[in-house]
């Protein structure tokens, strides 16, 4: 017989699907399907942030979304149906995605190289390499 921890993990989920640790939460980054993001959203939360990351692939280049939403913690990707991430060769059709989706601020756009992307150690752990920590400033004078 399975035991329940007594917490709700639904909460603030508008969707009402339960939400666990592994799933999005503690800086990690998970799939979600396009119909359970849809879904979400038309239950009231909305994409709070997002950081669409470039990678050359052969002779081309696949940019891959990721999402921060108000009813998740930690970035989320877009999966396929069979799983694994959704990637796109055309950036215009992920920024169309994105706008049909209600984010109408600005997409910025990382190599997978560019050390600035290491920074959110969410997506640097998921490309294998250590994150970078920020410096700490050094106090003026004054």
């Amino acid at each position: 017989m399975a035991r329940s921890s007594g917490k709700d993990h639904s909460a603030g989920n508008p969707d009402g699907r339960s939400l666990r640790q592994g799933a999005g939460g503690g800086g990690s980054v998970a799939d979600i399907s396009e119909g359970d993001l849809r879904a979400g959203l038309r239950g009231g939360g909305r994409i709070t942030g997002v950081i669409v990351v470039a990678r050359p692939v052969d002779a081309a280049i696949e940019y891959t979304p990721y999402l921060l939403l108000s009813w998740h913690r930690g970035y989320h990707r877009i999966a396929r149906w069979r799983g694994g991430e959704r990637r796109w060769r055309e950036f215009d059709r992920v920024l169309r995605l994105l706008r049909e989706l209600g984010w109408a601020d600005a997409v910025p756009v990382y190599d997978a190289t560019d050390p600035k992307l290491l920074r959110v150690r969410a997506i640097a752990r998921l490309m294998g390499v250590p994150p970078v920590l920020r410096r700490k400033r050094e106090p003026q004078d004054g």
